[in-house]
């Protein structure tokens, strides 16, 4: 090879880098988007539309965000309802009020009269048919003979009081320590099952057992859990301060409490329990020791806390006024298996919403949170409880209360010669909670829970003191139901 190639190699290889930085210089002397330093303008114009376009978002997000931040720190906090602080809640308190015995109407030989009753029990009997049609497809045997717990509710408004100077009342009211001056004479003791807001049907129920709080002499106790759930738990709560309904609280009333405390700032709950176990009738604050009930977590924004966040100060005034338990005096025995004929003897009334501990003595004893939530107890000793049903082994909580009640009656008999006054038969608990068992009878329990705010039915019990004869009163009941 000659000395000349290389050189001409040398020269067109120059030659070419030129031609290519030539018609790269014309590309970008044509192409607006490149600069003279051969940097795209595009890619920096996008960059800088990128930052711009990010400080908007971020200004925009601040525009957005800081109404939203007062809208829930300061605006709404404004809207809720002042704020009001829960006194220690009531563990155990009585009824204000005992049963007058009632003359039932002495029926006039009026035929035009009787075919017009007769009529409307008939119509009365069909509703009832109508709203335990639910019931009766899950106890067939229990409530489609002619011992049903359903009959017609008679019209209360003709019954008469036995007059208190008769010696048969004043033997009654001895018998079983009735205070006169302490309590209010009432025609009917009305205890209602779980509401849970259901405010329609709780008005139709009331319409059933012709209930008319500015003409009728009754006192209507709700078995807890009549807020929550529902539609209505407002509404259901402006009616009982506006009646002056007497309430147990649920499981519901207390977690939106807890949820009240924690939106306002407020120290845990506590329930007032007595020094004094054999002292019954003390009432004052300093006969009490106080009793915190357990707030271990925070709670979420939940249907509950929006409800609380809806209460004001007098709705909590009236929540604070709902014991836990509540002794209801004599109520009716019912001996035989449907549980529709009567004993002589009444049984000691006690109203809860959950249920209580066979083997705890007194009632100021019993655990808060148990006396709300509990269904069952665990096995071996079945003296623990528990809100699940489901555990394999536990058994429902009221059957060993009337195990307990039966074996202590039974002991008591065999210890007795001569039954007479004031004997009573054990203590009867009625309560809601367990809307799975439904409308539950039982000797020395009734369940009233039968899943209203499920669709199913709101249920009641109606309790007096009818005098039967001469020397006799007996303590009788009804139920009633509605389809919700």
């Amino acid at each position: 090879m000659s000395e000349s190639e290389p050189l001409l190699g040398s020269h067109q290889q120059q030659s070419q880098q030129q031609q290519q930085q030539q018609s790269q210089q014309q590309l970008y002397e044509s192409d607006p988007y490149y600069d003279d330093d051969g940097y795209s303008i595009y890619s920096e114009n996008a960059l800088r539309k990128k930052k711009l376009l990010k400080h908007l978002l971020s200004a925009l997000g601040l525009l957005i965000t800081i109404p939203i931040i007062y809208y829930l720190i300061i605006f709404l906090p404004n809207l809720a309802p002042p704020a009001a602080d829960i006194p220690p809640l009531v563990k155990v308190d009585s009824v204000p009020i005992y049963l007058h015995p009632l003359h039932k109407p002495i029926k006039k030989n009026n035929v035009l009269q009787d075919a017009l009753e007769s009529l409307n029990e008939i119509e009365e009997l069909d509703d009832d048919y109508e709203d335990i049609n639910f019931i009766n497809k899950a106890h067939p045997d229990k409530y489609s003979d002619d011992e049903s717990p359903f009959k017609p509710i008679p019209d209360f408004g003709t019954y008469s009081y036995l007059d208190p100077k008769t010696k048969l009342f004043s033997k009654h009211v001895k018998d079983y320590g009735i205070n006169l001056e302490k309590n209010k004479k009432s025609k009917r003791l009305i205890l209602i099952g779980d509401i849970h807001g259901s405010l329609k049907p709780l008005h139709k129920l009331l319409n059933k057992i012709n209930y008319n709080f500015k003409t009728s002499n009754d006192h209507i106790i709700l078995l807890g859990d009549f807020i929550s759930k529902g539609k209505n738990s407002i509404g259901v709560l402006d009616w009982a301060i506006a009646n002056n309904i007497d309430c147990v609280l649920g499981n519901h009333e207390i977690e939106v409490l807890k949820r009240y405390g924690q939106f306002h700032g407020l120290p845990r709950l506590t329930f007032k329990r007595k020094l004094d176990l054999n002292d019954t009738d003390a009432v004052d604050d300093y006969e009490y020791e106080i009793e915190e009930i357990s707030i271990n977590e925070q709670y979420d924004f939940d249907d509950e806390m929006r409800l609380a966040k809806q209460l004001s100060p007098e709705h909590i005034g009236y929540l604070s006024t709902c014991s836990l338990i509540k002794k209801l005096g004599p109520v009716p025995h019912l001996t035989n298996k449907k549980y529709t004929k009567y004993s002589k003897f009444p049984s000691n009334g006690i109203a809860v919403h959950g249920g209580l501990i066979w083997n705890v003595e007194h009632l100021y004893d019993q655990i808060p949170e148990s006396v709300v939530s509990v269904r069952n107890l665990l096995p071996p000793d079945f003296t623990q409880p528990t809100e699940d049903p489901h555990i394999k082994g536990s058994e429902p909580w009221f059957l060993h209360w009337n195990l307990k009640q039966s074996k202590d009656v039974e002991a008591l008999l065999n210890d007795t010669t001569t039954i007479k006054p004031p004997f009573v038969f054990g203590s009867k608990v009625y309560y809601g909670h367990d809307a799975k068992h439904g409308l539950k009878l039982k000797e020395y329990t009734t369940g009233l829970d039968s899943g209203c705010v499920y669709g199913g039915q709101l249920s009641a019990e109606i309790i007096w003191a009818e005098v039967e004869n001469k020397s006799r009163i007996q303590y009788k009941r009804l139920l009633a139901q509605v389809n919700c």
